[in-house]
């Protein structure tokens, strides 16, 4: 019988997760569900807890899952005394706390609080969950850090951060994304609220409100299915900054130019998407930039909701022709004819979304890929500890 996870090492590894907390998107809903898994036997050996710079949404959520969250401080990289009593304080809690490992997610966290890591002779590893390319001055930053091991949302992002750490090893480790069913009234529901009837084809999208998520692309190609009368649109997400407050605004006034303002529910922030997942039919995100990885595409998987993506960045490593259709990206026509074909052809929806959870699975299954990480981890710990 397989040794379990948890005793590789004998006990359970206590692991500081750095990050600045400032949003709440791909890597905090990954975070949040590390902080979940922590105290239950799915954690694979691994206790997760969080060092934060913002006290904002990331923050309570943690909380609300009885997560350990300790506070650096507001740190603004124009204000370098900020940067100091930060670094201060995570020293104090590395020193106090006695965690096993470090993990720096994204470049602005490892920029600032790796050299702390190193100096305090933790095993230091960099989690990238964006585009790196090495030429920010971010970027150029955290590499003056170099990591024990890197790893990444997928193998697409893989291939970009050797631009950044060409020496480091680098792992892949796919965001382990858990089952959360919806109650089963919560389809029935949800539709009545938002006026979808027996027969409305409920399309919808939860993504982050920056030009890159494909809004624009999606509301052009349904803008060519005027005529097909038995559609609506959700668009569920809420702006976090001024950029994404000024982008829903440009949304909506599209809407209204084209005449679809009847056709499109503006649903804001959800904490139920789930929920909202299981009143729709089609699922639709056409980023028209690359992205390392969608958890939206493996929820909705998981939801057995047929996904219409476009064919760019990682999208192609989440779904295929099993589960989903991938077009062109930046084409409303193609997009709109994938729309077209899966809103008239029911058999075509169910065949796509029965596939759906056993692909988000295979990518996402939470055991496997929290097993994954405990063991990259642990073999981090396990050669620091022959080095001492």
């Amino acid at each position: 019988m397989e040794q379990p996870v948890e005793f590789a090492l004998g006990r359970a590894l206590k692991i500081l997760h750095v990050h600045s907390g400032h949003l709440y998107g791909g890597v905090e809903t990954l975070l949040c569900t590390l902080g979940s898994i922590s105290a239950s036997p799915k954690n694979a050996g691994l206790i997760h807890q969080f060092a934060l710079c913002f006290d904002m949404r990331l923050a309570a959520e943690l909380r609300s899952r009885h997560s350990k969250v300790f506070q650096l401080g507001e740190v603004q990289v124009r204000r370098p005394l900020s940067i100091l009593k930060a670094r201060r304080r995570l020293k104090r809690l590395i020193m106090t706390e006695n965690f096993d490992a470090v993990i720096c997610h994204m470049p602005w966290s490892q920029a600032l609080f790796g050299p702390v890591v190193r100096r305090r002779a933790k095993p230091l590893l960099f989690w990238s969950h964006t585009l790196i390319d090495g030429r920010h001055w971010l970027e150029r930053w955290a590499r003056l850090t170099k990591p024990e091991v890197c790893i990444c949302n997928s193998s697409y992002a893989a291939i970009n951060l050797k631009r950044l750490y060409p020496k480091q090893p680098i792992e892949v480790v796919y965001p382990p994304v858990p089952v959360l069913a919806a109650p089963v009234e919560a389809r029935s529901e949800l539709r009545t609220t938002q006026g979808a009837i027996a027969n409305t084809i409920v399309i919808l999208i939860a993504a982050r409100f920056e030009i890159g998520k494909g809004h624009l692309t999606l509301i052009e190609a349904l803008a060519s299915l005027k005529g097909e009368p038995n559609w609506l649109c959700w668009v569920a997400g809420s702006a976090q900054t001024a950029e994404q407050e000024e982008c829903l605004q440009l949304l909506k006034n599209k809407v209204e130019r084209l005449d679809l303002g009847a056709r499109f529910k503006w649903l804001g922030h959800r904490s139920d998407v789930p929920s909202l997942m299981a009143a729709a039919d089609i699922y639709c995100q056409p980023n028209t930039a690359p992205e390392t990885f969608g958890i939206a595409l493996v929820e909705a998987l998981y939801s057995k909701l047929p996904v219409v993506a476009c064919q760019i960045g990682s999208t192609p490593e989440i779904i295929n022709g099993s589960c989903g259709i991938l077009v062109e990206p930046g084409n409303p026509i193609s997009l709109g004819a994938a729309l077209k074909l899966l809103m008239n052809q029911h058999e075509e929806r169910l065949t796509l979304s029965s596939a759906g959870p056993a692909r988000a699975a295979e990518l996402c299954d939470l055991r496997r890929q929290t097993v994954r990480l405990a063991t990259i981890i642990q073999s981090q710990v396990r050669n620091r500890r022959l080095l001492n």
